[in-house]
């Protein structure tokens, strides 16, 4: 996982082929650090190497995003999410099905053509 702030406000994040505890880690432990410091971002997520993503992992997402909700500010004003893989692109669906995001989400293929909003 790579995570790229050096661009603030807005946070690039390449996910590795297989998502594991390290990397789901890394991206939580950042998120959180972001909201602490109480300065507005954007997400920009890269999933196109990601090719394996465990339902545990979706899981703890969504309980993620609803632990972020119950905070009175939203310092994440946006995320894009590009996909390349049908499959990844399902599983987040299935993510925003069980939790909705904490703020407005695209979902883009490599061209950056709109698949989907929430």
């Amino acid at each position: 996982m790579e995570i790229n702030i050096s661009n603030f406000p807005i946070i690039s994040v390449v996910f590795p082929e297989k998502m594991d505890d390290s990397s789901m880690n890394l991206l939580l432990t950042t998120w959180k650090r972001l909201y602490q410091e109480q300065k507005y971002f954007k997400f920009i997520f890269d999933t196109k190497k990601l090719s394996s993503v465990g339902f545990t992992y979706c899981f703890q997402m969504a309980k993620f995003m609803y632990e972020l909700k119950q905070e009175k500010t939203q310092y994440l004003e946006e995320s894009m999410i590009i996909v390349d893989n049908p499959m990844i692109h399902r599983l987040l669906d299935f993510v925003f099905m069980i939790q909705k995001p904490v703020s407005k989400v695209r979902i883009v293929n490599d061209d950056f053509e709109l698949l989907s909003e929430l």
